[in-house]
């Protein structure tokens, strides 16, 4: 079975259309995209970058450019953000990190016999996501939510 594109791949293969297309616009946001992103490995091992690290480098992204929109209402900052969102991966809503939050501590309060939900779980839940969801969740909601259903 033939592996996924890896999200560096898919925007160096974007940047190569965006080539040919002379679209000088899209080359340049993404130009510097794939080389901060591909950074990220090659400086931890001479490595291609993990998905969710390019994750994290797109999300770097997006918040300097919505800080640099705020300041100054730029056409082309906005252009460029559009072009660097397309890269994000879907992101979970509230709802559906509510409903994993709920299950994960479910399942931990059967599997270690507590009497209900215990703060000694968020760990586990936030871990849980990290593994399952890395890069497609807010951390800051999914701590909030995790805290309410683990009543911390």
């Amino acid at each position: 079975m033939q592996q996924p594109e890896s999200l560096l791949a898919r925007i160096s293969r974007d940047r190569t259309a965006a080539r040919m297309a002379r679209d000088n616009a899209k080359i340049s946001i993404l130009t510097t995209l794939y080389s901060e992103a591909a950074n990220v490995g090659l400086n931890d091992g001479k490595r291609e970058s993990h998905d969710h690290e390019v994750v994290g480098t797109i999300k770097k992204f997006l918040k300097n450019l919505d800080e640099a929109i705020e300041a100054s209402g730029d056409e082309v900052l906005i252009a460029e953000r559009v072009v660097v969102n397309s890269y994000l991966p879907a992101q979970l809503t509230a709802e559906e990190i509510t409903v994993i939050v709920q299950d994960t501590v479910d399942a931990a309060v059967l599997r270690l016999g507590l009497d209900g939900p215990s703060p000694k779980l968020m760990g586990e839940v936030m871990s849980t996501l990290k593994d399952h969801y890395r890069g497609r969740y807010d951390g800051k909601l999914a701590s909030q939510i995790t805290k309410g259903i683990i009543n911390v």
